[in-house]
């Protein structure tokens, strides 16, 4: 998959020819995925990315329409590249001149709609694709009834997404649970995953230039602000184990509330760079609290975590429990002590080669376009 400037962009009010452009003409369907986020967001490591990416290298055109802009502080210039994909914000997007420009493919080939977030603006092109025959599926990614939603979301209009969806899918049995609960239909549960492809364990990494010598490193990766990161866990880590690097990626802004040698902190990586840090590291840590937020989290980096064979120590959250080589632990003094006796974990074999083709962002695709075709 390359990584250039963006292929294409509706903008409002362009016309555009009704001749297909020869490059499409092979494609095997068009998904429009509705995210939040943009597809370059947290490194471009999101699942809606993980998603788009591997629905093009299926051959499906990807229409790509977020709502907010990307809010981190470091700007990481990524660009991600593909004829089929088209990426768009949603006050930027004209259905009329998409419909003019793809007319024939819309008729010819199956639609599907990927609902990321339950917002009020994704309606009316909901409502639009549907009356066209597209397949909905709402992937309810979070608890949106808590302060990751509290400035936009509301339950009914949720209901009214659930409503307009053909399909359901939850990241999380508490999701999973809860999507039921309000729809009274079935609900598939597909958690997040990983790319097997850049996660591969068997390849050489160089050190990164900003990754200082240690006796060993444990390493986080993922967003450091909200009320589930648990920043005295993490401090206590680093003072348990003076002679290692705790390695901390993310979009750091000295939320930290002390400074301690061994508490690095390189910043906001691109997805394509962490399997260099895992590669020198020796423990994986997930320093979450448990509350709603994170009883409701499927973790991408925990699959992240296990295909690069690295161990992980995690709180004690019900979601963990199947999920081989993660040590969970019941109180902090447990998860300091974990990290130790994951040092000595050596993660391999078939229960783990199995777990991870079973995990695979390939796997989840594979039953997105089964759903896809079911209702098509």
């Amino acid at each position: 998959m390359g990584i250039a400037k963006l292929f294409r962009t509706i903008m409002k009010g362009k016309s555009n020819s009704l001749t297909i452009n020869p490059i499409h003409q092979q494609v095997n369907g068009i998904f429009f995925i509705l995210s939040g986020i943009p597809i370059d967001d947290t490194g471009g490591g999101a699942r809606c990315t993980q998603i788009a990416l591997e629905l093009l290298g299926r051959g499906y055109l990807v229409v790509f329409i977020n709502k907010f802009p990307k809010y981190e502080s470091v700007e990481l210039n990524l660009s991600i590249s593909h004829p089929y994909l088209i990426t768009c914000n949603l006050t930027s997007f004209s259905f009329e001149t998409f419909v003019h420009q793809y007319d024939a493919l819309l008729k010819q080939k199956p639609v599907g709609i990927l609902i990321e977030f339950p917002l009020n603006e994704f309606l009316p092109i909901i409502r639009r694709l549907n009356q066209l025959g597209a397949v909905t599926i709402y992937d309810l990614l979070d608890d949106w009834n808590t302060s990751l939603g509290s400035s936009w979301y509301t339950v009914e209009r949720e209901r009214e997404i659930i409503d307009a969806s053909r399909a359901l899918v939850a990241t999380a049995p508490a999701l999973y649970l809860r999507l039921q609960k309000m729809s009274g239909r079935p609900v598939d549960l597909l958690p997040n995953a990983v790319n097997l492809n850049l996660f591969d364990p068997y390849r050489a990494y160089p050190r990164p230039d900003d990754l200082p010598p240690a006796e060993w490193n444990a390493i986080f990766f993922g967003a450091l602000w909200g009320e589930w990161f648990d920043w005295p866990l993490l401090i206590e880590v680093a003072k348990a184990y003076p002679s290692a690097n705790v390695v901390v990626i993310g979009d750091y802004r000295g939320q930290c509330p002390v400074s301690l040698k061994n508490l690095i902190f390189p910043g906001l990586k691109p997805q394509k760079d962490l399997p260099s840090y895992l590669a020198h590291s020796s423990v994986a840590i997930l320093p979450w609290k448990v509350n709603k937020i994170t009883l409701a989290t499927s973790p991408i980096k925990i699959y992240e975590y296990l295909a690069m064979k690295k161990p992980v120590v995690a709180p004690d959250l019900p979601l963990l429990k199947d999920i081989p080589f993660v040590l969970r632990s019941q109180d902090p003094e447990e998860f300091v002590r974990n990290v130790e006796r994951a040092r000595h974990v050596v993660v391999s074999g078939d229960e783990l080669d199995r777990f991870l083709k079973q995990n695979s962002w390939q796997a989840r695709v594979d039953r997105l376009l089964e759903i896809l075709n079911k209702y098509s």
